[in-house]
């Protein structure tokens, strides 16, 4: 039921997004769960910048799933190239 104003772009994946996995958030940013990770561009620095997003999922399965997703966007062009040559040997 949502409409097209309701969604948001939260981030563009590109060269320059790294992505970080949670470690103690809970206390640091009040997260509901300790399994979490952040997306922030390389040249940003601090720590309490709006551009930087911490997300955090139910489940440790869930959040790594989430970050292989988001590291299957980022490289996997280099990733397929690397299991054809793999594949090859």
């Amino acid at each position: 039921s949502s409409s097209k104003h309701d969604l948001i772009c939260l981030v563009k994946f590109d060269k320059n997004i790294q992505l970080y996995q949670a470690d103690q958030w809970i206390d640091a940013f009040r997260s509901p769960t300790e399994h979490g990770f952040a997306l922030k561009y390389a040249h940003i620095q601090k720590k309490s910048n709006k551009y930087i997003h911490y997300l955090c999922a139910q489940t440790f399965d869930d959040c790594q799933r989430w970050m292989n997703g988001i590291r299957l966007i980022l490289f996997g062009e280099q990733v397929y190239q690397n299991y054809r040559q793999m594949q090859q040997v």
